[in-house]
C-alpha cells in the first residue's frame, strides 16, 4: 500500500526564507530527508524574499498554472546574487512559462490516453508507473509540468491495477518506476511495490528514474540501498543537469548506489541559461564518470507547454556534441536524443 504518510516534522514555518534556511542547515535537519520534505518551500514569496525580486503580476501568473516547490537543500545551492544562476533557472518561475511557442504542447507523448491510470505503455515491452505525483523540487523544465495536477501518490487500489495491468501483458518485460519522483515514498513502500513487480515472472528488467540524487541526496540512505539490492538488479538513471549540482551529498549518494550494484546512469536535459556551453556540459559529464555515473543522454528539451523559453536550437546541440566528441574521452559522451512524438523511441540525433 503507497498511501501511508511521512510523519511530519515540521512544527512552525519561520517568517523569513532566510531563518527557514539557517535552520535548514543545523545539521539534524539538513541529514533528514523527510524535515526537508516536509519544510519544502511552496510559496514565491520566500523564493522572491531569497533571490530579492519582486512578486510581479507576471510571476503571480505563471504560478497559478505552475506552483513552485524545493527542498530547502537545493535552494540553498543556488547563488542568489546571479540571476544567470543554473540552479536558480531550475528552481524560480518565467513569465515565458505562460508564452506560445510552435510545436509546444500540455502532453506531447499522449501519457494522459494510458490503458491503466497512472501507468504509461507507449513501447510494446515496457511500461512507466507514475507511483506519486509530488518531487522534492518542481523543475521548471518538467516533462509532466501539465500532467502532476496533484500532490498525492497512488492509491492501494490504483497500485493493484498496475500490478494486474502488468501481470496480465506479457509482452511487458521492463517496468520503469517513476513519478513525480518515486524515491519520496517511505523505503517499505517501495519494497512492497518492486517486490511484487519481481514476482512477475515476465518482467526482468526494472528501472528508478528518479532526480532524488540531486535535489534530496541524504534520501539515498543504507535502509533503501539495501531493499534496491534486495530486488536486483535494478536500474537507476538520475538527472544531473549542471556539475554544481554534484556536491559532496550527491556524490556519497551516487556512491552508495553503485557500491550496492545499482548502475547509475544520468540523463542530461539540454537547456538554454542552464548548460548549453561546452564549458558547461563537459565539467558535468567528466564529473559523473569521476563518480561512476555514466552519463548515458543528453536530451533536447522536450516539446512540453510551459518549457519553450529553455529550448536550445538544434543546430547548437549538434556544435556542441561535435566539441565534445572532439576533447573528451569515450566514456564521457552521451547519446545526443529527442524523445519526439509518435515515434518509436528516442532519436538520436548526433
Amino acid at each position: 500500500m503507497l498511501t501511508k504518510p511521512i510523519e511530519k516534522t515540521r512544527i512552525n514555518k519561520p517568517s523569513s526564507i532566510f531563518a527557514l534556511l539557517k535552520t535548514a542547515s543545523i545539521d539534524e535537519n539538513r541529514q533528514s530527508w523527510k524535515w526537508q520534505l516536509d519544510n519544502a518551500i511552496t510559496s514565491i514569496s520566500y523564493l522572491a524574499e531569497y533571490f530579492g525580486i519582486p512578486e510581479s503580476s507576471a510571476i503571480l501568473e505563471t504560478i497559478k498554472k505552475y506552483p513552485v516547490r524545493t527542498v530547502p537543500y537545493y535552494l540553498a545551492l543556488a547563488d542568489r546574487n546571479d540571476p544567470s544562476d543554473p540552479i536558480r533557472q531550475q528552481i524560480l518561475p518565467h513569465p515565458d512559462e505562460t508564452g506560445v511557442y510552435s510545436d509546444f504542447v500540455p502532453d506531447p507523448f499522449k501519457e494522459n490516453f494510458s490503458p491503466c491510470s497512472y501507468l504509461v505503455h507507449r513501447y510494446p515491452n515496457r511500461v512507466l508507473c507514475v507511483l506519486t505525483d509530488i518531487c522534492a523540487v518542481k523543475c521548471r523544465h518538467c516533462t509532466r509540468k501539465n500532467l502532476l495536477g496533484t500532490s498525492r501518490s497512488r492509491s492501494e487500489s490504483e497500485i493493484d491495477a498496475i500490478i494486474s495491468y502488468i501481470g496480465n501483458n506479457v509482452r511487458i518485460h521492463e517496468v520503469i518506476v517513476s513519478g513525480g519522483d518515486p524515491l519520496v515514498l517511505e523505503t517499505e513502500m517501495l519494497d512492497d511495490f518492486l517486490g511484487r513487480i519481481r514476482k512477475i515472472k515476465h518482467v526482468s528488467v526494472i528501472r528508478i528514474g528518479s532526480r532524488i540524487p540531486v535535489t534530496l541526496p541524504m534520501r539515498i540512505d543504507a535502509n533503501l540501498c539495501d531493499v534496491l539490492k534486495k530486488h536486483a538488479p535494478i536500474w537507476f538513471n538520475t538527472h544531473f543537469n549542471h556539475a554544481r549540482e554534484l556536491t559532496k551529498e550527491a556524490k556519497l549518494a551516487c556512491a552508495m548506489l553503485v557500491d550496492s550494484g545499482i548502475p547509475v546512469s544520468n540523463q542530461t536535459v539540454l537547456l538554454k541559461n542552464v548548460n548549453d556551453s561546452f564549458e558547461s556540459l563537459a565539467e558535468l559529464f567528466d564529473s559523473l564518470v569521476s563518480n561512476r555515473v555514466r552519463p548515458y543522454y543528453l536530451f533536447q528539451c522536450d516539446p512540453v507547454s510551459g518549457t519553450g523559453h529553455f529550448k536550445v536550437e538544434l543546430e547548437k546541440g549538434i556544435k556542441l556534441m561535435e566539441q565534445l566528441k572532439s576533447n573528451l574521452g569515450g566514456l564521457s559522451i552521451p547519446n545526443f536524443v529527442a524523445d519526439l512524438p509518435n515515434t518509436a523511441g528516442k532519436t538520436r540525433l548526433a
